[in-house]
């Protein structure tokens, strides 16, 4: 699995909303530190002229990832219902924004867009003449608190499957949290979350997740609004699935994302998951690219943690856990 090693540049989001240094620069900073070959981007980050990269910027790129021996995952983009702030976007107005960015990414060399999950399947169907005319594949991210049996991503599974060559999958193993991460629970702390809330999170939220809301809620009672949208996380965009859960979906996935947040390894909660999705891609003899994620930049400051720091330690956990496995 080692060759199959991937980073994805939204581990240096930091880095890139501090403008000290152009995006593509940074890419190839990141290759140079050999912290991977294959690198995915997101692309509202990394491009200034997206929807429609111009020429310049498509040529400076393509030169850059040539000259650095950069192979290319998959490129971030976004459905927006409000690219017109007066009106809200009907599908075929949705459906043409995303065909632009379809475009740039076939430009920029990619073969494969990612786009978030819960776009509405008729946006979808819409894609695939664009789909097509490019040769690129969609990508859609399971992540957070997605659940394997759940409604919406049997209705998904079923529209890959009809359009394999137009649409595939992401799994990102923010699904498959074993504990909440430690610095994210001091984060809470710091920010004034009564101890109440924050020990049931870290008592009960691994076992019964999105049914303790309420409870958490209530025993925060009245924080600042910065301190109850972080209080909402493990209820959004954690999950505390089990890798296994999802044995059947990863079969139908192209790559992998390795979301991490910290490195505090206390009782396994970063290394038991990858360890865990380690067996099962072996299992399926999966051959994508396992892309390492930084997320912990959102709470982490610069002092205490870099993109480039945090990846490389990432990466010699993972080789340990696949020792483990």
């Amino acid at each position: 699995m080692e060759d199959q090693w991937a980073v994805t540049m939204f581990s240096f989001t930091r880095e890139l909303m501090a403008r000290n240094v152009r995006p593509t620069d940074l890419l190839v900073r990141a290759r140079k530190a050999d912290l991977g070959s294959a690198f995915e981007i997101d692309g509202f980050q990394h491009f200034a002229t997206l929807p429609d990269v111009d020429e310049c910027e498509t040529a400076a790129f393509r030169r850059a990832v040539d000259e650095n021996g950069v192979r290319l995952t998959q490129l971030g983009i976004y459905d927006d219902l409000f690219v017109n702030p007066k009106r809200r976007a009907d599908v075929t107005a949705r459906v043409a924004y995303l065909e632009r960015q379809i475009a740039s990414a076939a430009h920029l060399g990619f073969r494969t867009a990612k786009i978030a999950w819960g776009v509405d399947l008729d946006v979808l169907d819409g894609l695939r003449p664009c789909l097509d005319r490019f040769g690129v594949t969609l990508t859609q991210e399971a992540q957070g608190s997605i659940r394997a049996d759940s409604a919406d991503l049997a209705r998904r599974v079923a529209m890959a499957l009809r359009f394999p060559d137009n649409f595939g999958f992401v799994f990102d193993l923010s699904a498959c949290m074993y504990g909440l991460p430690i610095t994210y629970l001091e984060d809470l702390r710091r920010r004034g979350v009564p101890a109440a809330a924050v020990r049931l999170l870290a008592d009960e939220w691994p076992s019964s997740g999105q049914a303790i809301r309420d409870r958490v809620f209530d025993a925060a009672g009245a924080v600042s609004p910065e301190a109850r949208l972080r209080l909402s996380m493990p209820f959004g965009r954690f999950g505390n699935s089990l890798v296994a859960e999802f044995r059947d979906f990863l079969r139908l996935v192209d790559i992998v994302h390795l979301k991490f947040w910290d490195l505090e390894d206390q009782d396994g909660i970063v290394s038991f998951p990858m360890r865990d999705l380690a067996g099962e891609l072996t299992r399926i003899g999966f051959q994508g690219p396992i892309t390492s994620e930084w997320g912990g930049h959102e709470w982490l400051s610069m002092e205490d943690a870099d993109a480039t720091t945090m990846t490389r330690s990432h990466r010699k956990l993972f080789r340990r856990s696949l020792l483990a496995e």
